[in-house]
Formats: C-alpha cells, structure tokens, sequence
C-alpha cells in the first residue's frame, strides 16, 4: 500500500510541475511499468485543485498506448472528462468520448454509467456531451436502452439533443418517451406526445404507444380512459393484440369489474385472439379475491356472473395450466378457509408432476396459522424440508406472528439462524417474546440484532417500551425513550401513546401530561 501511494503522488507531482526538465513520458518512464488502470482515477484526482487540462489530457494518451486494457477503463475516463469538462475543452471531451464509445460498443458500460448515475463526475453536462457524442458515433440512442431505473430525464435530454441535431426521431423513440411519461404518471404528457408524434414528426403509433398508455391507466384505475383509448386505436385503424386484452382484463379484476373482465375475453374470442395462460389466471385471480371460486370451476352458466367455467376452458382452448394457476387457486380457497379443498389441490398438483414451491407452502402455513392450527402450519413447515424447499423469513414470520407458545418456535427458528434473520424476524421475535412477558430474551435478540448490522427501527422500539410497560417497567421504558431521542432517532404518536398509557396506569399523570404536550 505504501509503494503504491508513493507511486500515486509521484506521477501526480509530474503532472503538477509547472517546470519540467524533460517531456512528460520520459519523465514518467521510471514508473509507467508499475502503472495499472486503478492507479489512473487516483492520479487524476490528486492534481486538484489547480490540473492542467492539456497535461492531463496528454498523460491520458499515453497511458492508452502504454497500459494494457485502460482504453475500456471508465473509472479514468469520466474523472478526465469532468477536469476537461470543468475547463470548458469540450471538443477534446467529446473526442474522447467518441473514441470510447466506438471501442464500448459490445458492452455499452458508458451507457449504463450515465443512465444510472452511477459515478461520483456524472453531471447534466456529461450527459449532454455524451448524448452529442453518441448521436456522432452513431451508437445505440441512449434513451432506447434506458431501462425504469434510469434517470427519468435522460429519455428527454436525448430527444431534445436529437431535434436539435436534426436527427429524425421514429415510433420507438416516441413509445420510449411515453413509457417514461406513463410511469410517472403524467398521462396528458404521453397523450400529447401521442397526438404530435403523427402531425409533426410523421411518426405512425403502433400498438406498443396504445398498449403502453392503457397499461398505465389500468395500474391507476381510469378505466374510462381505457375505453376511450381503445376507440382512438381503432380509427386509427389498429386492432388490439393480446398484451392489449391482457392488460384491460388485468385492469377490470383489479378493481373486482369481473362482468367487464369476463366481456373482456369474449371480444378478444371475437376478434380471433386466443386467450393464452395469464388471461385465464388473471381471470381465476379477479374471482378468488371477490370470493366466486366455485365459479371458476363450475360446469353450469351463472346468470348473475355471465361466466361459463374458466378453468374448464383451459383444456378446451389447448391452453395448459401452470403453477401459477394452481398456486392462485390455492389462496383462493385458502382465503374462504377452505382447507381440506386447499390440500385436496395440493394432492392433484402433485398427481399432476406440478412441485409445490414457496408460495404454495407459505399460503397454506399463512392460513393454519390464521385458523389457530400450528401443529398442521409446522407439519407443513417439515413436508417442505423434506421436498427440498428451503424454509425462509417469510414461512417464519407467518408461523412466529400467530405463535402463542414461544419455546415451540424456537425449534424451528434454529433452522432459519443457518441462513440468517432478517430485520422483521427480529422485530418478530422480539414481539413474541414480550406478548408473553420474556423482556430479558426479548432484548437478548434486540442485541443480537444490532451485532448482526440490522438498525433498530421505530417498530422495534415501540414493541420493547409496550412489553416494558406491560410488565409495570415504565420507568425503564422513559429511559429507552429518552436514549432513542437523545441520539436523535425517529419516535412516532405510537410511541407517545405507549408511554402516556404506560404512565397512567401507573398514576403518573403529570409525567403523562408533560408528554401530551411535547406531543403538540
């Protein structure tokens, strides 16, 4: 370590020399050998606050033809562009980034740097330059590869750079504009976008810009808007497809509109669209959370409903089911306390060669535990050992959140230490033990908890002054209280409820009354 931070300040005491007795490869020459591409950013950096861009610049050449594999290292590349940057060489900064970007092209790493900011010199004028040296380059359109995560602005930037150069934007640049207009939520933008794209650009929707508008209206409910979109795409001479019908029937389940849902399939029928697995499970999804599962099976026409069987119509339509299917059917029944059909589905799931995985598991421990019956919910816990599956925080969390016997978890919970608990488990655990009144293990996996690198939160600190004060320990619990505000951390109304409760039924009504007011 010492060799290299000598090797760092040396190369950059040659790059700050304003008096230099020879040129700077020879006077570089004795440590250019040890110089690797990790060395590079450092270098750079250390000739803040007074660099000389042309040095700079000159040291980064010569490195590129000296060092093997830095011309692809990025880290080095951005910490020069932002001195360049800075200095206002933006032509040698945007040579340097179409030199890079003609060798990044298998990769795109410089694309996926800026998309999501993930270095400390990312700035809008980077970007900017990078976008312009793209579009020279001709690379892939930055917005084109940017993926949800991205900056919502880049899509934006790209496109205004693109005008601005006149480059001609097609459909696909207007339908990623809109996906990001849609998922911001900003419908009138993306409706906008859709009008202009044809009267000003030339550009032709295709059912990718209606799909992704519709999609978005169908995750915030507006329905009515769907309808409406639905006849703009027609006269405009587009038929809906599949992902279409597939997202308004989504859209329909979700808010329980199951006569509109199931109008929805017959008209995708109509139009010669086959139904394909996620329209049936979607469908089956929409009737077990409105509590009409028999419907799903039944052979017979439900007048009310206007649905035939669906899962019937599996088979009919050459559609097979899969174990999303089976494993919706399953809370379905689950959710109505049906647990001997549950188990019976479970069976044929199994005659059938579909493998129950976790989320199969996990809903019916969820509903043994809902109903009180532990012993079936651990039973079930060992029939998933005994498959394979291994047993998570979340099978846990279900079991411990209904456990009334403490110590019959803890046998289970040896399982999960291997993998390790999660921050909920604690907070669990430490509610278990002090619903039945174990303060001292209770705090024993608080303190496990922080030496595990997990923050007690404002819930876990709720739970241990609401056991203390349960047990008549208020002014232990004052003192948790007053340590968690001293270091500044986060307390809530239910944690001044707890202790004004705690307080009065201790008779410290004052002490009470103080805390009513600091609330206010």
């Amino acid at each position: 370590m010492a060799e290299e931070e000598d090797l760092i300040q040396k190369a950059s005491d040659i790059l700050t020399s304003n008096h230099p007795k020879t040129s700077l490869q020879d006077s570089l020459s004795p440590y250019s050998p040890r110089l690797t591409p990790t060395h590079i950013p450092d270098i750079l950096t250390r000739c803040n606050p007074t660099p000389n861009p042309s040095k700079l610049l000159t040291f980064y050449h010569l490195c590129n033809s000296q060092i093997p594999l830095f011309s692809s290292h990025l880290p080095s590349l951005l910490t020069l562009l932002s001195v360049l940057l800075h200095h206002r060489h933006y032509s040698e900064a945007k040579s340097l980034l179409v030199s890079f970007i003609h060798r990044d092209r298998p990769h795109n790493h410089l694309l996926r740097a800026l998309l999501h900011n993930h270095h400390p010199n990312f700035s809008c004028l980077l970007l900017n330059t990078s976008v312009s040296a793209y579009i020279e380059a001709r690379g892939p359109i930055l917005a084109a590869r940017s993926p949800p995560t991205a900056s919502p602005t880049a899509p934006a930037v790209v496109f205004s750079h693109m005008i601005a150069l006149r480059v001609l934007p097609d459909t696909r640049t207007f339908n990623i504009l809109i996906c990001g207009y849609c998922s911001r939520s900003d419908f009138e933008k993306a409706m906008e976008l859709l009008r202009t794209m044809r009267d000003r650009y030339g550009c032709v929707p295709d059912n990718i810009s209606y799909n992704t508008i519709i999609n978005g209206y169908c995750r915030r409910g507006m329905l009515d808007e769907v309808k409406e979109l639905l006849v703009d795409m027609r006269r405009n001479g587009l038929s809906p497809n599949l992902s279409t019908y597939n997202t308004v029937l989504s859209g329909y389940c979700r808010l329980r509109r199951l006569k509109e849902a199931v109008e929805t399939v017959r008209l995708m029928v109509r139009d010669g669209i086959q139904p394909d697995v996620w329209t049936y499970n979607v469908l089956i999804h929409g009737l077990c959370k409105a509590g009409r599962i028999d419907e799903a099976f039944e052979l017979k026409v439900s007048k009310d409903f206007g649905c035939t069987r669906v899962v019937g119509e599996y088979g009919e339509r050459g559609v097979r089911q899969n174990m999303v299917t089976r494993n919706i059917v399953v809370k379905g029944l689950c959710r109505e306390g049906r647990m001997d059909a549950a188990m019976d589905t479970l069976k044929v799931m199994v005659e059938e060669g579909f493998a129950p995985d976790h989320v199969t598991y996990n809903t019916l421990i969820d509903c043994y535990c809902k109903t009180g019956d532990v012993k079936a919910a651990f039973e079930m816990m060992d029939e998933m050992v005994s498959r394979g599956i291994k047993l998570d925080t979340v099978t846990f969390n279900t079991v411990l959140h209904s456990l009334w016997n403490i110590e019959a978890g803890r046998v289970k919970l040896n399982e999960l230490h291997e993998s390790g608990l999660d921050g909920m488990t604690y907070n669990t655990l430490i509610h278990a033990y002090c619903k039945e009144g174990n303060l001292e293990k209770a705090f024993l996996f608080h303190n496990q908890m922080v030496e595990n690198s997990f923050k007690p939160n404002v819930v876990t600190c709720n739970i241990l002054m609401k056991g203390l004060c349960s047990e008549g320990m208020v002014d232990k619990a004052m003192k948790l209280f007053e340590m968690r505000v001293t270091h500044g951390k986060v307390v809530n109304a239910v944690t001044y409820n707890t202790l004004i409760g705690g307080l009065c039924k201790e008779g410290k009504l004052e002490a009470a009354l103080e805390l009513v007011k600091e609330m206010e």
